[in-house]
């Protein structure tokens, strides 16, 4: 049973997908948190910088993980103060792009690109390997510097480093479950079916026609909004 009535603030995942969202999202919901996860039609919201359906679902659930909230921290931030802020993160920025790439290859291959053009600003990582290893750094450095000196606030945590439980419940002022810590989704080769073929395909064929650019732009993290006085 959830008890995210009786916890008196929200946790938001700011990572980028690839990072170990699904698992935080699953250690949140042991934590008794009421989650919510990927949306696309959030992330087109966003991209129009439209707020109120956001707003909407952040009034509904107190865990959030993958797209959009990554992109938007500061304007949740100033919305819904008092809140926490977790960066997932991994090991390297070059395993974090090797795991994108092999996901962006099982994808739906509409929504995935699709999604990953909005968030990246490509449909898929391939076409541009040296863009996507610099917008998981400068995501990194963006949070790191917008949180600075709030460490009661953000938490930055690293599933491959061993980090688990007792760092984040720490950091929640929660108690430590007795279940094993839920790490989803861990590097297990996906059977190439019809996706795999089709996203395949797709990459090779704009590579051929060196046709990398996308026609959106990149989300950057969006500036404060201040509410009206």
């Amino acid at each position: 049973m959830s008890n995210s009535k009786l916890i008196p603030y929200k946790v938001f995942g700011i990572g980028l997908n690839k990072t170990g969202t699904k698992t935080l999202g699953h250690a949140l919901a042991t934590l008794g948190f009421s989650g919510t996860t990927f949306n696309l039609m959030l992330l087109e919201d966003i991209s129009r910088q439209r707020y109120d359906r956001l707003f909407d679902k952040i009034k509904s659930f107190s865990a959030f993980e993958d797209w959009p909230y990554p992109l938007v921290y500061p304007v949740i931030d100033s919305h819904f103060p008092g809140n926490k802020f977790i960066l997932t993160t991994r090991s390297s920025p070059e395993k974090w792009l090797e795991s994108l790439m092999r996901h962006a290859l099982h994808t739906d291959p509409v929504r995935g690109a699709k999604c990953r053009s909005l968030a990246y600003g490509f449909a898929y990582p391939q076409l541009n390997p040296d863009a996507h290893l610099k917008i998981y750094t400068t995501h990194l450095e963006r949070a790191r510097e917008y949180f600075h000196g709030r460490e009661e606030d953000y938490l930055e945590v690293c599933w491959e480093n061993g980090d688990g439980w007792q760092k984040i419940c720490t950091f929640l002022q929660l108690p430590v479950p007795t279940q094993s810590f839920p790490h989803v989704n861990r590097g297990a080769e996906k059977p190439r079916g019809k996706n795999y073929t089709n996203n395949l395909h797709a990459i090779t064929s704009l590579l051929e026609k060196n046709s990398i650019r996308s026609s959106c732009s990149v989300i950057q993290p969006l500036p404060e909004i201040r509410s009206e006085k």
